[in-house]
């Protein structure tokens, strides 16, 4: 089990997790068969560019709440500033 802060967006389309901190904790990755664009609330892409990577399924677990979710991989510039 790994302990940590998220930053929790409920108007996100996509769920997704920083890609480095996917590489330190060994999580399982797959490449995406399609690249998924990122667009911000406006419609304009983000900068980072498309999503190529996810995870498999991993459980989630929230106070009481667990699901299985994979999680779409990004390069998150503020990633470890919680």
């Amino acid at each position: 089990m790994i302990r940590t802060n998220a930053l929790l967006d409920s108007g996100a389309t996509i769920c997704f997790m920083d890609e480095r901190f996917a590489h330190t904790h060994s999580f399982p990755k797959i490449t995406k068969t399609k690249p998924i664009p990122i667009g911000v609330i406006d419609g304009e892409p983000l900068l980072l560019g498309a999503i190529t990577e996810g995870t498999t399924p991993l459980e989630l677990i929230v106070g009481l709440h667990r699901e299985m979710i994979a999680l779409d991989l990004i390069s998150s510039p503020r990633h470890g500033s919680f």
